[in-house]
Order: structure tokens, then sequence, then C-alpha cells
């Protein structure tokens, strides 16, 4: 093999180097970070935890009183309350966060999956809001049940919008409801295989591994030599 020919076989030697570095970036399918079940508690630890996260539970207000039955239920909607902002003045809200955990992690959320469901006094509207780092707050999901009192799935809400969540970034999440007509409506989180799931709330999302320094000076050296090489065999070809 002559000095022309062994050149062209190195292009292949570096690309695939290159090929390698890249792809420890690559992110894993799509994967539960946190759920969340049900249960008749203020405060609801998840069932599901991602290793590369960390969660908190999900809690209720202080203007909201724990109603009877299995699921994380509430009544004492403040009645005068008719728009986010209000019910978050009388803390008529639940709430949960999780943060980045792994060091080596970059975090992309994909979707929200919730069940709800109101007694026919209770919130007739809600929205749900997040808020990265304690930063301007984000619509995710507003609802309006129109008068109606049967459970409804809330699936693949889109959460692409909170995106890029590297080590130490902490999302929190507000639900707030209002238009309630009495104290005694509830407003309640059910799961959305009945009974016995754990999928109350989930949250899902794209986990990629950051690469090492030493992994993207690879990359780099990689891409590098090969645009050297190219030149090189041009050169000779001349």
């Amino acid at each position: 093999m002559n000095g022309i020919q062994s050149i062209k076989h190195i292009p292949h030697v570096l690309l695939g180097l290159a090929i390698l570095a890249l792809g420890a970036t690559s992110a894993s399918a799509q994967q539960t970070l946190v759920q969340y079940g049900t249960a008749n508690t203020t405060s609801l630890a998840p069932a599901v935890v991602d290793p590369s996260v960390t969660a908190s539970n999900l809690g209720a207000g202080s203007g909201l009183g724990l109603n009877t039955g299995s699921t994380f239920n509430f009544n004492s909607w403040n009645i005068t309350s008719t728009s986010f902002e209000n019910a978050l003045a009388a803390d008529d809200v639940w709430t949960w966060d999780f943060s980045v955990a792994d060091p080596n992690a970059l975090v992309d959320l994909a979707t929200l999956d919730i069940r709800l469901d109101r007694s026919t006094q209770g919130p007739d509207d809600f929205e749900i809001r997040a808020s990265i780092n304690g930063g301007a707050s984000t619509s995710i999901l507003i609802g309006d049940f129109a008068g109606g009192s049967v459970g409804v799935n809330y699936l693949g809400v889109d959460l692409s919008s909170l995106a890029g969540l590297t080590f130490g970034d902490s999302v929190r999440f507000t639900l707030a409801a209002w238009n309630a007509t009495s104290a005694l409506g509830t407003f309640d989180l059910e799961t959305i295989t009945f009974p016995g799931g754990t999928d109350g709330l989930t949250i899902r999302g794209n986990v990629s591994v950051i690469p090492e320094p030493s992994t993207t000076l690879l990359f780099a050296l990689g891409l590098g030599g090969l645009a050297s090489i190219r030149r090189r065999e041009a050169n000779v070809q001349r």
C-alpha cells in the first residue's frame, strides 16, 4: 500500500472517532422523570423518581381543606376567586418541584399527563404554570370543566419550553383553581389507571449525558484531522 492509499484510509478512522465522541451526547428515549399517584393527604410523595432528578412532595396550599375519600382531594376553594392570580393570592394551589441531581445530565422536559376531577360545586377552571429557578412562570395547561363533574384526562401536555436543564436547575409547577360555587365543593387528583394506578400526574422527558472534556476534545480533534487529511488529498491529486 503506497502513501496515498494509506492516507485515504485515515479519514475513515478519524470520522469514526468523531462519531463515537458525538454519540456520547445522544439522548435516551423519552422516559418518566417524576410520577405521583393519589392518596388522601395534604403532602403526596412521588411514586416514581428518575435517578437524574430529585422531586418534592405534591403539596396543597394553606387555603385548602383536606376532603374525605381516597384521593388527593380538597375543599374550601375560595368562591370569590375568578382567576389564577386570585387563587394564588388565596393560596388555593397545589405545588410540586423537581431539580436536576446528576452533574452529567442534560434534561429536556417533554410532556405532562394528569387526571383531575371536581364536584358540581368545586372549581370549574384551573391553570398549571411552571417556572425555572424561580424565574417568570410559563402557562402549561388551562382547563375548563364547563360545569361537568366527571374526571378528565389531560394527556401529552407540551413541556418542550422547559428544556436545557442542567445540574442544580429546578422547576416549580403550580396548579391554581377557581370559580367554585361553594366552599364545600371539591377538586381532586385521580389516577388515569383506576383503581390502583400510580399515574395521577406524570412528567416525561429526555435525559442526555453531557460529555466529559476529553470526549469533546476527541470530537474536535477528529473533525480537525479529517479536514486536514481532505486538504492533503486534494493537494496530492493536483
